[in-house]
């Protein structure tokens, strides 16, 4: 999907240059910022749970990230507050309470420094570029039902890069893993996809490929693989099969046409791709459970 808002800071030229995040301690402090998504972070406390000092962390994560912490986490909740505007029902007030500000007001001007436009101008200009659904689409929204996930506990790998780089992602995923001795034959894949492609520049796209963790030592759970999970909340839940390019128009349909006929809103959680058959095969097909989270 195109780039339905511009941002100020959308140069890929200073950001990391490996797709995959190694850093131990980077990955740490990127468990807490994205566990609270209206949190309120301070350099010197997240510097301390990692043992580093508030200017090794900001000179580290600036040299791993390509943006300071502070840059980090306003960003990452500004593309959060436009996906909640643009993709179904969510307030103005609404959008900045749920991703940490203290008033509309502080989060206009927040929302107009990063895109440019006013939160409702976004609103406009998306809904007025946004493509006409298909007769896709529209099987998509008709096939979508709501539904709650239990919680699954799942050690992770995170990439950048746009969303169609995912098969990429997915194929050196699982070359680390067998370095590993991990047993892929009786893995289950799980893709989480913390941004919008409509919003967030595709350098900055983060994505995390998955495995639900059967009980692994943890030994063999350090950097750059990580613990996750999947939260216990509601999603808009859709079966597709294809090419990896399917899934993006599979989510396009839950979002602009499900979610207006039902009059729901976007959540703030991530999205989730649970798996049928192995996404790192050279198939070129993916059969998966799409899960679009609910507020």
């Amino acid at each position: 999907m195109s780039m339905l808002l511009s941002q100020n800071d959308a140069s890929p030229a200073s950001f990391v240059k490996l797709p995959q995040l190694e850093d131990a301690r980077i990955l740490a402090v990127l468990n807490q910022i994205e566990a609270s998504r209206s949190a309120s972070w301070r350099l010197d406390d997240l510097a301390s749970t990692v043992g580093l000092s508030p200017y090794q962390l900001h000179r580290r994560f600036k040299l791993v990230m390509g943006e300071t912490v502070g840059d980090y986490v306003r960003r990452t909740r500004l593309d959060m507050a436009a996906t909640l505007l643009c993709r179904g029902y969510t307030s103005i007030l609404e959008a900045a309470i749920e991703t940490g500000y203290g008033s509309q007001a502080a989060f206009t001007r927040a929302f107009s420094r990063q895109f440019g436009v006013s939160p409702a101008a976004a609103r406009k200009a998306v809904l007025k570029q946004m493509p006409i659904p298909s007769a896709d689409h529209r099987d998509f929204a008709r096939a979508t039902r709501p539904q709650w996930q239990r919680r699954v506990p799942l050690i992770a790998m995170r990439f950048h890069g746009a969303h169609a780089d995912a098969p990429r992602h997915w194929r050196r995923f699982a070359v680390y893993l067998q370095r590993l001795g991990y047993d892929l034959s009786r893995a289950n894949a799980v893709g989480i996809l913390y941004d919008d492609p409509g919003v967030t520049p595709e350098h900055r796209f983060r994505y995390d490929c998955c495995i639900v963790d059967e009980g692994y030592p943890a030994h063999l759970v350090g950097a750059p693989l990580r613990r996750q999970s999947i939260g216990l909340i509601e999603f808009a839940s859709l079966d597709v099969k294809g090419p990896y390019s399917m899934i993006a128009e599979a989510i396009f349909g839950i979002c602009n046409v499900w979610m207006n006929q039902q009059r729901r809103a976007i959540g703030t959680s991530p999205a989730y791709e649970l798996h049928k058959r192995a996404p790192w095969s050279d198939s070129g097909v993916f059969e998966a459970t799409i899960m679009v989270p609910l507020s």
